[in-house]
């Protein structure tokens, strides 16, 4: 966040909780609806475990032969 939201609530969403210079994690609706507002800056993280891991889940095994 960059600045508190002035706004105390959106369509039931409290953003009084939400104080500038901290980092949340918001549904992609709520964060492009701060962004736009002005109230925060979108984070990129460049590696998440779960992202790391999928891209080996996906290679076949190096053991197996293609006929198996």
């Amino acid at each position: 966040m960059l600045v508190t939201p002035r706004e105390r609530e959106l369509d039931g969403v409290r953003l009084d909780v939400l104080k500038g210079g901290m980092i949340y994690d918001v549904s992609p609706t709520l964060g492009a609806w701060l962004i736009a507002q002005g109230y925060a800056a979108s984070e990129m993280r460049s590696v998440t475990p779960h992202q790391s891991q999928g891209d080996e889940l996906n290679k076949p095994p190096a053991n197996r032969r293609a006929d198996d």
